[in-house]
């Protein structure tokens, strides 16, 4: 151990003659066990033999921390060692002694300082604990990490610390380095750096974490550097709990924290996080209003989470919470500062399934494209709700994607004024919608210019009713129209043409047929239909429209008078297979030559008929009616089912 041997000296601490000595080491050498030289009453060590490790052997706690200190660094100091054992030198010497002679360590004492030439590693057969988890992830997070600060954060004892590391150091699960001060040895001054934690990593998507892991993660994304107290009161947790859960991310690599203080701690890297769902999908499994604090954070640069709880009528801790989670599902980028989010960057949704929007959404689309700017009390009005609700919805819409502008909020009145107009293909058929929708959108195309009250008093409803129904029909895409105070003037309309043999519609519906084709005027008196075929003059109007809106006649009509443009139109003949060209009886039935179901335009689902000029996606196929895939493709420029990025260049060409 302490490889040069002074005979005299070594002769009176163990109470015999130098000559005793000299006999001793001269029969080691003969048995090979030495090899060294004398110089004048020293006796040098060259080389000696390894003695085999004894495995019956039972570590005590003490020795086991020796060897961790040993395994920690090749030079400890003794005096430090024996000082941090609280022993005495002479107590360490025999505990060496006793590692030296099972064949543990190869270790010598030279100028106060333990020099460490081999230790024995044992099998790898310790299981890591919680605890010790949660040490090394402290340390780490510490860096340079003092035993007591360790020790204090995780409320254990700074010998079970010590303990703890020893082991995993001496069993190769750790690999770090003790630092003990070789002058003024105090315990304050022990401190370990961990360089790697050989653990199995846990490395889990940010937002498939447990919720306490999901919170403390997304809580320090958000503030990028928060106190222990505010992370603590957050997760509801006491400090050593919250110390707990840090070191444990850290020490697993699920995510890495420091201590850029001793009372703060901070992300090591801000990820870069991308959504991989819609916000809808989001929404679906929540409770919150997702696309409405979107939309809220879309508008502005930086707002108090108090204006985001009074607006979305919840509890700041709520607020945050939902940040939380958009932060991880990766739709915002922010940081929270004193409770006022600082907007850094929006991820910028867009909405491809217009097809599978709901009827407020419809409504407030078509409120967009008839009156260019609306605000929250035109929402108010038109929902029947308060401002609040008629703002959550405002900003929902506006979080969706489902248009692009800009939102300013007044004290008052929140207002949205879009970029553009947006002018999508027919989301729906005609058929799709109740009947009272199907007269009205008949009524729209046969006058062009409608008023509400009128047409609050045919169909007796509320003006918002009859304004929501147009609203809707023009956020469907079915008819473009622009809004003058209770004036709708249209614009643009989807044609339809009968698909329907006029005796299969109904008796009422043949009859005023009947009795239009009667009459050889162009100009048809309700008045004369109703005393003929015994149906209220309402009645007689409605079907009209009905007509109307399905392409059976083409013309204009008011409640008394019905002038037709050209003949009846009826359907032409029975349909014929758009693949083998066989004639069928109804398009929803498969054909009964090849089996196979009539393709539908993936725009309106409307059915596409043999002859008719369609155009298809290059990558999935999927075919369409010509005018509905270049508007689509003009607003969108991705398939919408598929979603591959196509212009029209792209799309192909045929006659179906």
């Amino acid at each position: 151990m302490f490889r040069e041997l002074n005979v005299q000296k070594i002769a009176e601490q163990l109470t015999i003659v130098p000559e005793e000595i000299k006999e001793y080491i001269r029969f080691l050498i003969q048995s090979m066990v030495l090899r060294g030289f004398y110089k004048k009453e020293t006796f040098y060590v060259n080389a000696f033999y390894l003695w085999p490790f004894v495995e019956s052997v039972n570590f005590n706690e003490s020795q086991y921390i020796i060897m961790g200190l040993l395994s920690s660094r090749r030079v400890m100091p003794f005096t430090d060692v024996a000082n941090f054992l609280k022993i005495t030198k002479e107590q360490l010497i025999a505990q060496l002694e006793t590692l030296i002679y099972h064949g543990v360590v190869i270790c010598y004492i030279k100028r106060n300082k333990i020099i460490t030439d081999w230790l024995w590693r044992p099998p790898d057969e310790i299981k890591v604990s919680e605890q010790d988890v949660h040490i090394i992830g402290t340390a780490m997070m510490l860096r340079k990490a003092k035993i007591k600060d360790i020790a204090k954060f995780l409320k254990y004892s700074e010998e079970e610390v010590v303990q703890k590391i020893s082991k995993l150091l001496l069993f190769r699960k750790v690999e770090a380095e003790f630092i003990l001060k070789t002058k003024f040895f105090a315990k304050d001054t022990i401190s370990i750096i961990v360089r790697k934690f050989i653990i199995q990593p846990e490395k889990k998507e940010l937002s498939l974490l447990p919720v306490n892991e999901k919170e403390i993660i997304g809580f320090l994304l958000l503030t990028k550097k928060a106190k222990l107290k505010s992370i603590s009161r957050f997760i509801e947790k006491p400090i050593n709990e919250t110390v707990k859960l840090l070191a444990s991310l850290t020490a697993k690599g699920t995510f890495q924290f420091i201590f850029s203080s001793k009372k703060t701690v901070s992300p090591v890297i801000i990820p870069d996080i991308k959504p991989k769902r819609t916000i809808e999908e989001m929404a679906s499994l929540s409770f919150f209003n997702y696309e409405a604090l979107l939309g809220m954070l879309t508008t502005r640069k930086r707002i108090k989470v108090k204006k985001l709880s009074f607006w979305m009528n919840r509890e700041d801790d709520e607020i945050i919470e939902a940040l939380i989670n958009l932060y991880l599902e990766g739709f915002i980028s922010c940081t929270l500062v004193k409770k006022v989010v600082y907007i850094e960057g929006i991820y910028q949704y867009s909405r491809t399934q217009e097809g599978s929007l709901e009827r407020w959404e419809k409504i407030i689309l078509g409120m967009v494209i008839a009156k260019t700017i609306i605000s929250v009390k035109d929402i108010s009005k038109s929902f029947g709700t308060d401002k609040l609700i008629a703002r959550e919805k405002l900003y929902s819409f506006y979080g969706k994607g489902l248009i692009k502008g800009e939102l300013h909020d007044f004290r008052i009145n929140t207002k949205l004024i879009p970029e553009e107009i947006p002018v999508f293909p027919p989301l729906n058929q005609i058929e799709d919608f109740p009947i009272h929708y199907q007269e009205i959108f008949g009524y729209i195309i046969s006058n062009i210019t409608v008023n509400v009250s009128k047409m609050a008093k045919i169909w007796n409803k509320s003006k918002n009713a009859i304004k929501n129904i147009i609203y809707e029909l023009t956020g469907a895409g079915v008819i473009n129209v622009i809004q003058n105070r209770n004036v709708f003037i249209l614009q643009s309309a989807q044609k339809y043409y009968p698909t329907q043999e006029i005796n299969a519609l109904g008796h009422e519906y043949v009859q005023i047929i009947n009795e239009i084709e009667k009459s050889r005027r162009r100009r048809v008196r309700i008045e004369h239909i109703q005393k003929r075929v015994n149906i209220p003059q309402i009645d007689i109007f409605k079907i009209i429209c009905q007509l109307l809106a399905h392409g059976y006649y083409r013309g204009t009509i008011s409640e008394k008078v019905f002038i037709r443009k050209g003949k009846l139109i009826v359907p032409v003949g029975k349909l014929k297979c758009y693949y083998c060209g066989h004639t069928i009886e109804d398009s929803h039935l498969s054909c009964p030559n090849c089996s196979k179901a009539q393709p539908l335009c993936i725009i309106c689902n409307g059915l596409i008929k043999r002859g008719q000029e369609v155009l298809e996606c290059p990558n999935c196929e999927n075919v369409g009616h010509k005018e509905h895939m270049r508007k689509w493709i003009s607003i969108k420029e991705e398939c919408p089912i598929c979603k591959t990025q196509i212009s029209k260049r792209n799309l192909i060409e045929k006659v179906a």
